[in-house]
């Protein structure tokens, strides 16, 4: 009987044993397969670090992400990470530079063009101003505001120094070119002005046709702190005054001298909203093509029969220009010559304008007389782009001026839906799926009128584009 019973007590306590063995066991695996997914978690939120700056995050950087993703707050973490300020000198940088030059090459400086679009973004302003606000970023006052030394002309051997601002005004008219009183040097730490004198004994000839103020600008490495909100129109206001831009045709990016260089140099500022409509509508010509619509505004130097053939201008030529030329007419007053973007109100009175090039080509064409423009592509096929009224102007159909212009532009849906395809496509580093279009359709949606959900970022104004990168970090994370 004894033996029965330590038999019992060994079988019990062998139970015993393999049951507290299995429990730690499975105990382990769990906490493996734990330490697994945390080391998932915050692989993922480095990846999005890197994805959203272009860098490796910091130590306390990498743990909030982390912790943030782990609760499943990938938008919170996408905020943290956009506190790097390489968000907005790497990756909106690239993004935008591009854009800004025909060739769509990242690598090229600082110019008002992408210190805009990077302005915009870190004041966390509407984004669709971008096309049609009277706004302008250049760097601050303080920045701009310097002394610098220089030989005396009238006093052999002594030095003068003299303020690089003019008092109460933030951009100096100051601009020499010899080698003794040389006013225009670089001065590390700071950016020179962004307007100058060509001439110091003439005081009328104001100038901005360099880009010495962007470059020096970037070289400072907080750059995107220093940026400050101007109004495009009053800053134009110092130019001379056959180059100042009327209200009218104020027109974000599109009235840059970065855009004049590209896109209103040669030419007739047609491919002015051909960029236009690449960049912020994502439909190059190709994709707009319309041969339905009339050709009431189509040039005179295009050909209605080329080749002898006039179907061909039906079928191919009139499908892009009938639209495009429709709009392209809210340039009219523009050029860009000798490094300066020009605006000329009675350029049209001049037969040789460049507006009027090849007019022999189809005399009968259109003969541009003013700055309107009229949409030609708000119906048919083209009604996709999902027209509205716009923040500025009333109309969707006709109007006058690129400001008006670039707003019915901004207004579409197109123009959210482009945001966010481009913001996809940078975090997530591919192109959507059909099933994530439609989400990007709608997120586009929200991007207009804002999420209030973001109120604690300060980004749940309509049309942020901080608040749309978190969003669809969600989609891709």
């Amino acid at each position: 009987m004894g033996s029965i019973n330590l038999l019992k007590k060994l079988n019990y306590s062998l139970s015993l044993s393999l049951g507290l063995a299995a429990t730690f066991v499975m105990g382990a695996a769990k906490l493996h397969a734990q330490g697994e997914d945390a080391l998932r978690t915050q692989e993922q939120a480095r990846r999005l670090y890197q994805r959203l700056t272009g860098v490796l995050p910091a130590k306390v950087a990498l743990e909030d992400m982390t912790q943030m993703m782990s609760e499943g707050n990938v938008p919170g973490a996408s905020f943290r990470a956009m506190e790097d300020l390489n968000f907005y000198k790497v990756t909106l940088y690239n993004m935008f530079s591009a854009y800004s030059n025909v060739n769509q090459n990242p690598d090229v400086e600082l110019t008002d063009y992408t210190a805009l679009i990077v302005g915009l973004i870190y004041n966390n302003e509407r984004f669709d101003q971008v096309l049609y606000g009277d706004v302008l970023y250049t760097s601050n006052d303080d920045t701009m505001t310097y002394n610098l030394s220089f030989a005396d002309p009238l006093n052999p051997g002594q030095q003068v120094s003299l303020p690089v601002n003019r008092p109460g005004a933030f951009f100096p008219l100051v601009r020499e070119n010899d080698m003794v009183n040389n006013f225009d040097q670089t001065i590390v730490g700071k950016a020179r002005p962004i307007f100058r004198l060509a001439d110091i004994n003439n005081p009328a000839d104001i100038r901005y046709d360099d880009n010495r103020h962007f470059s020096d600008l970037q070289a400072l490495n907080d750059w995107p702190t220093l940026l400050e909100k101007r109004q495009q129109s009053v800053v134009y206001s110092y130019r001379r005054p056959d180059e100042q831009v009327a209200d009218e045709d104020v027109a974000g990016v599109l009235t840059t001298r970065q855009f004049a260089s590209e896109f209103f140099s040669m030419g007739t500022n047609r491919r002015a909203f051909r960029f236009a409509s690449k960049t912020f509508l994502c439909r190059d010509m190709e994709q707009l093509h319309d041969s339905s619509a009339p050709d009431l505004r189509v040039r005179q130097d295009v050909d209605r029969s080329p080749g002898g053939d006039s179907r061909a201008f039906k079928a191919k030529c009139q499908g892009c220009h009938a639209g495009m030329d429709a709009f392209a007419g809210a340039f009219a007053f523009f050029d860009f010559s000798n490094g300066r973007m020009t605006y000329n109100r009675n350029a049209l009175l001049n037969g040789n304008n460049k507006q009027f090039r090849q007019s022999n080509v189809f005399p009968d064409g259109y003969r541009m007389t003013n700055n309107s423009w009229i949409n030609l592509w708000n119906r048919g096929p083209n009604l996709a782009l999902g027209w509205r009224a716009p923040q500025v102007g009333t109309s969707i159909e006709s109007g006058t001026g690129a400001k008006t212009m670039g707003a019915i532009l901004a207004s579409t849906e197109a123009f959210g839906n482009c945001m966010a395809d481009k913001a996809f496509q940078r975090v997530c580093f591919r192109e959507p799926t059909p099933t994530e279009v439609t989400e990007l359709a709608a997120l586009a949606r929200e991007f207009e009128s804002g999420w209030t959900s973001f109120s604690s970022e300060n980004a749940s104004n309509p049309y942020n584009m901080r608040a749309l990168f978190a969003k669809v970090s969600d989609m891709c994370f």
